[in-house]
Order: C-alpha cells, then structure tokens, then sequence
C-alpha cells in the first residue's frame, strides 16, 4: 500500500457496523497530465460472511463519484481508472462487480466478456478468471458525475434490500429480531463538506440579519433625534436609510445562499439515514410510527413502570398559566415521573429503555441522532425519557384544592377518571412549526417520541402537510410513534388509565433550542390554521 501512503491525493470508501469496518476500498490519484486524471484502485475487500450483498459494486458506485468530484479540485477535465495486477482481480466475482459498475471485462486477446457470462461462470463456481482485466473507460468528468450519483442511489436501495433479506448473525447474545438490518455508507468528506457550507452560510446570514436589525434601529434613533440642524438630520437619515437598505439586500442574498446550502446538503443526509423513506415522512408530515415488530426497544409492561416511579409531577391539562383550571374531585389529571421513590434514583425501565433508543436511532442502527449540519462525530441528539400517566383521577385536600398528586386505590393502583383532551395544543421543544417555516435541515430538528406500553394509547397531531387538520392517532402496546419537537399536538381524552413512555430527543444544532420549562402553545386566537401555511 506504499502507492497509497505516499500519493497526494489518496481516497477510501468504506462501510462500517456495530462490530467495525465491514467492506473497504481505496485508491490514489496520479499526476494531472493536460487535464486528463487518473485514479488507481488499489484493493477492494468485503468481510467474509457480507459477500453477495452488493456492498461492493456500492463501494465502487460511491467511489467512483468522489473520484469524479475530487477531478474539479485537480482541474481534470477527463477521468480514467485503473487496477493493479494480481490474481485478486482476475477472480471471477470482482470482474462481475466491476462489470455490473461499468466496467469492461476483457479476456486475453481483447474479448469483450458480458455480465451476464461472468455470472455464469459465478454459478458454475469457477474462481478465477486467467488473462482477463477490467477497463474503465476514459470520461468526462463534467457529463459523467450527474449519472454515477443516479447510479450511486440505485446501488445504496439495492443493498438495503440485500441487507433487509439477508440479515448477519447477531453479534452479540441479544435476540435476532434486534440485529438492523441497515448499513451506512460514511462519506465522512463528501457530507461533512456540505455541513460545513451551510454552517458558514448560516452565519452569514446570522450576521446579515443583525447587522440590519442594528441599522434599523438606528435609523429610528436618527429620525426621533433633534440635536442637529434640520439640513444635517436629514442628511443622516438618509444615510442610514441606505444603510438599511444595503443590509436588507445583504440578507436577502445570505438567505438565498443558505437556502441552496441546505437543499444541496439534503440528499446526502438522507442516504445517511435508515428507514429513508419513514425519516422523509417524519420531516414532510410531521411524524412516523414504527409497529412493536419494526423496533428493537425493550417495553416495559405499565406495572413495572408504575411501580418503580415513585415521584409524579403535575402536567398541564386545562392551559399553562397560573389562572389555568386545576382538576376537580372526580376529574381526570396528567403526571409525568421518571425519579423512583428515592429522589436521587430514575427508574430502571426508563433507563434501559433510553439504553434502547440510543442503540436504535444510533450510528449502528437508524442513524436518525446525528445531526445534519454539525460537525462530524461532536453533534448527537441527547434523549431523555419520562413516564407519562393520564386518565387517572386527581386527588384532592382539604377544601377540594387540587394536591397535583394522582389517586390510588387499596390495591396500589390509580383510579380511572375522564381526563379532558389536553389544551392548549402545542409543541414540545419549540414554537409551532418554526423549523418547518425555516425550512432547517431535517436531520438538525428536534424530536419527540412515545412509546405504547398499551393498547389505545392516543395522541391528536396537526400534520405539516394538512393545512392544520386534526388528526388522531392510536397506538397498540409497543408501538413507537416519532414526531418533530415543532408539530403541533395535543394528548387526547382518556378514561381509563394510560401510561407511556416520552422522550425528548434534543438537537445541539436546532435553529432554538428547547427551554423545559417553557410550554410552546399555538396560537390562542386562531389555533392550530394560525400556524399555516408554512412556507
């Protein structure tokens, strides 16, 4: 590997898991001769027991586009790629992988070999191929990059599905059903390029935007001020009008770059990411359910949960206010608790279960808690996770005065009672829909789940792409539901006793950051259509 040590410009794919690097290739570039580049493909290498599952024509796939994208930096206009000698290359099923990427297959005296044959011969299980080489031929770079990326993404969906078919074996004692099937490519200079652009054009706008707050504000200082002959006020209101108007046209142009920052960074977050289809969803509408069978996490049963939290607190029900309606003798009230009877203990099956969902939203499974735009391995979501109790009756003091305590009966469990649908509606960890009116990058927003320990478990959401419409929700136990800290929601009405889990998922890189004491209630007037339409 002294070629690749020793070249500038040296490149490496590779696929990583749980249990470390799964699939690597890596290759150097040679000296730019009249604009015409050329990339040696030193080794291709894919752990044994993850053959077959396509992860090598993606590694080639995305190599193949970093190599064309690295041209522009070396100012080659054309591109070729070469392999070493060695018998490893000559082996039949590297020449179908290199062919399947568009690659040509020669054998000895410049015979055109097909995929299709090379995978015949794969099936009669010959190993190596003699006299054979594959060519890449010479392109442009500038024609070739827009079908490799197209080609790229196909190569990604075909190794999901391989991946979703054929799962490895567990790598610990944990049950198979907790093993993901899910592989992400890490093109840590590719991504962390696109993050770093939108970081910085957010801070040219930042700076725009209070470079015009200030001159706004001085320029109505100017107008009020009557120190100075009228000609000179004048003049300096004038002045500072142009000023305005110069930083009006600097932030106008510095959001217009962000914009284009964050639509370029977009899809290759998104090819990031597992469940890509479910990850779009819960940034398009709002929110996205996974069934008890499409998750790892361990539920708890409701018991279990009640009997280890020992401290619940008092959750709004009736507004947020201190004039808000405290519940009767009779009504139904909200708690939430996560400390055990000893203040300074969380209940174990909170904890496992905030073990859990790292595990599974993690780098080594969905990877939905990296952020987008942070920098690369210093920007994960936190999670924090508490037991919600509702549908339960409020118990009451001396003079009927609410005691914020839930009632329970002489068996140690809580007392049914109707417990209204929460108002006002709201978000958890911003105002309503301000990330969505933003339009920030999806994976930098902030999260909210539940988890259903029981059937009928409810929420009532106002999805981003209905305009303000109410919509109910209904979970079985085990259900997962995962919803942006901006969408409008509210709990709905219960008569019976329900306990779930709830975590906030927090992202460092978030345009506001979620204050816990704060309630972000939708407007009080219009409601949930005040906050639409979005954009």
């Amino acid at each position: 590997m002294n070629l690749v040590w020793e070249a500038p410009h040296a490149m490496a794919v590779e696929f990583r898991n749980g249990g470390g690097r799964v699939a690597l290739t890596i290759g150097c570039f040679g000296v730019v001769r009249s604009g015409h580049a050329c990339f040696s493909v030193c080794g291709t290498r894919v752990r044994d027991g993850w053959q077959r599952r396509a992860l090598g024509e993606l590694l080639m796939r995305r190599l193949e586009v970093a190599v064309l994208g690295k041209c522009a930096d070396l100012h080659a206009t054309t591109v070729e790629m070469t392999l070493p000698g060695g018998q490893c290359h000559l082996r039949v099923a590297s020449l179908w992988m290199y062919s399947k990427c568009g690659w040509q297959i020669r054998h000895r005296s410049k015979e055109a070999v097909s995929s299709e044959r090379l995978r015949g011969l794969v099936a009669q299980k010959l190993e190596v191929l003699d006299e054979a080489h594959a060519e890449y031929p010479r392109r442009d770079v500038g024609a070739a990059l827009e079908p490799a990326n197209a080609a790229a993404a196909e190569a990604l969906r075909k190794a999901i599905a391989r991946a979703q078919v054929r799962r490895p074996p567990p790598l610990t004692a944990r049950p198979p059903s907790r093993v993901l099937a899910h592989y992400f490519l890490l093109q840590a200079q590719v991504t962390e390029a696109l993050a770093e652009a939108v970081r910085l054009a957010e801070a040219d706008f930042d700076y725009a935007q209070s470079m015009l707050s200030l001159a706004e504000a001085q320029s109505t200082r100017e107008q009020k001020g009557k120190h100075r002959p009228p000609d000179a006020r004048a003049a300096q209101q004038q002045r500072w009008a142009k000023t305005v108007e110069h930083w009006a046209s600097e932030e106008d142009a510095a959001w217009r770059v962000r914009s284009e920052a964050r639509g370029r960074l977009r899809p290759a977050d998104v090819a990031l990411r597992g469940e890509q289809a479910r990850f779009a969803q819960l940034h398009t509408r709002g929110y996205a359910t996974f069934t008890r069978g499409e998750h790892g996490v361990r539920i708890p049963s409701p018991e279990t949960v009640a009997g280890e939290v020992g401290n619940w607190t008092a959750v709004f029900n009736k507004g947020v206010d201190k004039q808000s309606i405290q519940p009767r003798r009779g009504e139904g009230g909200r708690w939430q608790g996560r400390k055990t009877a000893n203040p300074g203990a969380d209940a174990p099956s909170i904890t496992a279960m905030e073990s859990d969902v790292r595990e599974w939203l993690g780098p080594d499974g969905l990877n939905w808690l990296v952020t987008a735009s942070g920098e690369a391995g210093s920007a994960q979501k936190t999670v924090e996770a508490h037991a919600m109790l509702r549908g339960v009756e409020a118990a009451v003091v001396a003079h009927g005065q609410y005691s914020g305590k839930p009632v329970r009966d002489g068996n140690g469990w809580f007392v049914n009672a109707t417990t209204p649908q929460q108002r006002p509606i709201h978000a958890d960890s911003c105002e309503p829909n301000s990330h969505a009116k933003d339009d920030a990058p999806w994976g930098d927003a902030h999260l909210s789940m539940i988890v259903s320990l029981q059937d009928n478990t409810k929420l009532v959401v106002y999805p981003f792409d209905k305009g303000g419409e109410e919509v109910p929700l209904t979970l079985n136990a085990g259900d997962i539901v995962i919803f942006r800290g901006d969408l409008v929601h509210t709990g709905a009405a219960y008569d019976t006793c329900n306990i779930s889990l709830h975590l906030y998922i927090d992202s460092p890189r978030a345009p506001h950051q979620r204050d816990a004491k704060a309630t972000y209630a939708a407007d009080a007037k219009g409601g949930a259509k005040s906050h639409w339409p979005i954009s």
